[in-house]
């Protein structure tokens, strides 16, 4: 009798399928009898395994393999199979405990590992990585599976430690072997014992069609690559080198007598180091060298020029690591933790103009890193092969990686979005989805005033309403019944400046901009599901100093004045997932949330994950010509030949309203569509 399922693994030169000198090395395939044992073949020659599976294909066996994206590339670009259907066990694992956060091992303790577990040591490995999820969900003979091969390239061809991945070519061949046989089994086990659990319980084809056509846009996409403009690029980059020495000198201007002071006592700290007064004269006649020069990327000479110099009282501190304090429990030995003051970016300008210099500095130079990042990552070819993850969050959404996190790209500015350019007669297109949370949230919550402030009252005169200021703007709506905003919008509101509302809207934002970025902070933390603890430590990482008792007087009036039925909706997940210990969501992607206070938001987030999927599936099919380019959060990035741009509009249209069709939700979801000759522009 024939295997029904057989799981697989690639060995490659490198995991750059698309490249013309990347070859396959070998390839193992895993599938079990009917008594249960398991059968592997090892192929090392390209031609015999793409015979191989051909072959599996033809017999309509279920291929699958773990991180499926990587086999999928290979398959397509460079053992030329046109299509092939393939599962993921990573995305797998993901369904079943969304990476293991917070998850025990399953099955039967040793002693030992109990007596970890009570003393804090018992690691559990968290992430989608394949040995990681056999570490949670295998017998634990089958734990660290690539130990015993890293060891030996470690000890005997001089591999240094983290480096053994990409050395695995200088493994005997027996091992290599059995290395690459021992994954695909690995991978077999893993589908077995996740799906048997599945079975009867929860239904995961949807999602999972989901994501493999997700994944097969990825793969196409990171093998095309996005074009760079280079010139384009360098030119900006230096443009920005020299925007942050400009304000790096400006602060040292600044300051220059309090710097002085700082450097001079730092350079006599070092003169003083040598145990002979001739060392100590040696270092006198060089001068203050580089490294005792005042470093502004420092905390600790930040410390002493802010606080110890100007005198300046902080306002943040530093917070303790989960893994600092668990250390603390179990070791009470250890040295207390003392809160030190903050230099994060977000906290700089409570130290006043200097402060806020710095935090420009140091956005700027996060731009000048990304630049040159990018001119790094496109130097070969003149473009970006750049990665994306289908599966890389635990509410399923997409996620960046490879040096450069395309999520986490600059998008606001020119001199980077701008050097990405479409291929000659091509144009981008933004196709955007911005409306998908608040539309799921409006959705499955029923809640009128968040209808009415997120859809309802667009084009519409605000009102006071039930002690709330009724308007298309959540944040100023939120301020309104905030202890710490309702007085500045209240007197706003007497002063007649929401008048001009319908008119001029963004005058009216900028009278009140810190009330309402102070409130939108705090909208973000509780729709996240921070408690109000949570939402002073949430604040503070936002650069907002928030006392307890206002904290929890702003928690109980945005759930229960302002938005009182997405509270219940709130209430009832946590009930749902108490009594089954997961979430399903409607389009079937199955979620454990750390804490009970996540369920509203991964529902949430998750939703937006599988529509997007749904939308992009959609879009496609009515423009099959259109290249996809990427996603960035809810933003779809589309190559379209010039001369259909027309044609694709309407198909985004449509592919909008088929999209409508299928959810039948009582709010519709809209996206918006913007055209661009680059990806700054595009948007």
């Amino acid at each position: 009798m024939k295997p029904t399922i057989i799981a697989f693994d690639f060995e490659a030169t490198s995991l750059n399928y698309w490249e013309p000198d990347f070859r396959v090395v070998s390839a193992a395939f895993a599938w079990m009898l009917n008594d249960g044992s398991i059968k592997t073949r090892y192929l090392t020659d390209e031609d015999e395994i793409k015979r191989q599976i051909e072959f599996i294909q033809q017999a309509g066996i279920q291929l699958v393999a773990h991180n499926a994206s990587f086999e999928l590339g290979v398959c397509l670009y460079r053992l030329g199979i046109d299509a092939i259907n393939l599962l993921d066990t990573m995305r797998l694992v993901q369904v079943y405990d969304n990476g293991g956060k917070d998850v025990q091992l399953s099955g039967p303790m040793s002693l030992e590992d109990e007596l970890a577990a009570l003393t804090g040591e018992l690691k559990v490995k968290t992430g989608l990585g394949l040995e990681s999820a056999v570490t949670r969900l295998l017998p634990k003979d089958l734990h660290d599976h690539k130990q015993p091969y890293y060891k030996w390239l470690r000890e005997n061809a001089g591999v240094k430690k983290g480096q053994e991945g990409a050395n695995l070519h200088l493994l005997p061949d027996n091992m290599f072997e059995s290395y690459n046989t021992m994954d695909a089994i690995l991978t077999l086990m893993l589908y077995n014992r996740i799906t048997a659990e599945f079975k009867d319980k929860y239904d995961w084809t949807y999602d999972h069609k989901l994501h493999m056509d997700a994944c097969e846009r990825i793969v196409r996409a990171k093998a095309r690559g996005i074009k760079v403009d280079r010139d384009f690029l360098t030119t900006n980059r230096n443009l920005v080198v020299k925007e942050c020495q400009a304000i790096e000198q400006g602060f040292i201007d600044k300051y220059q007598r309090e710097i002085y002071y700082l450097e001079q006592g730092r350079w006599e700290d070092w003169i003083c180091q040598p145990k002979t007064e001739r060392g100590r004269a040696q270092r006198q006649a060089k001068g203050i060298p580089d490294n005792i020069r005042f470093n502004p990327g420092s905390t600790k000479q930040l410390s002493e020029l802010f606080i110890d110099k100007l005198g300046m009282q902080p306002t943040f501190f530093t917070k303790e690591s989960k893994a600092s304090k668990k250390l603390r429990e179990t070791n009470p030995d250890k040295e207390p933790f003392v809160p030190q003051p903050s230099m994060r970016a977000a906290h700089l300008p409570s130290y006043g103009e200097g402060g806020a210099m710095l935090q420009n500095l140091k956005k700027r130079k996060l731009v000048n890193l990304q630049q040159d990042k990018l001119l790094e990552l496109s130097a070969k070819d003149g473009y970006w092969h750049h990665d994306l993850k289908a599966c890389g969050t635990k509410t399923g959404r997409y996620a960046g990686g490879g040096g450069l996190n395309v999520q986490g790209l600059a998008r606001r500015e020119k001199g980077l979005m701008g050097c990405f350019i479409p291929e000659e007669g091509y144009t981008f297109v933004s196709i955007d989805l911005a409306s998908g949370e608040p539309t799921c949230t409006a959705h499955y919550s029923g809640d009128k005033n968040y209808r009415a402030l997120t859809f309802d009252l667009v084009g519409k005169e605000p009102e006071w309403k039930n002690g709330i200021l009724m308007l298309d703007d959540p944040y100023l709506a939120f301020a309104s019944v905030s202890p710490l905003g309702q007085t500045a919008v209240k007197d706003a509101w007497d002063a007649g400046l929401f008048k001009q509302w319908m008119s001029d809207s963004e005058s009216v934002k900028k009278h009140l901009k810190k009330v309402r970025a102070v409130h939108k902070t705090f909208f973000l933390a509780l729709a996240y599901g921070q408690g109000p603890r949570g939402m002073v430590n949430f604040s503070a990482d936002q650069g907002f100093a928030l006392d307890l008792k206002d904290a929890k007087a702003i928690h109980s009036n945005f759930w229960n004045v302002l938005f009182p039925d997405v509270h219940r909706l709130s209430e009832r997940l946590k009930i749902q997932y108490k009594r089954q210990g997961f979430l399903v969501n409607e389009l079937g992607y199955r979620m454990q949330p750390e804490h009970e206070r996540l369920c509203f938001n991964m529902l949430i987030q998750s939703t937006v994950s599988g529509m997007m999927k749904v939308f992009e599936n959609l879009l496609f099919k009515e423009a099959p010509y259109a290249l996809y380019v990427s996603t960035i959060h809810d933003e779809v990035l589309v190559q379209v030949p010039d001369d259909r741009l027309g044609h694709f509009r309407k198909a985004a249209e449509t592919a909008t309203k088929q999209l409508n069709d299928f959810l039948k939700w009582n709010v519709e979801v809209r996206t918006g569509f913007v055209p661009g000759k680059d990806l700054y522009a595009a948007k």
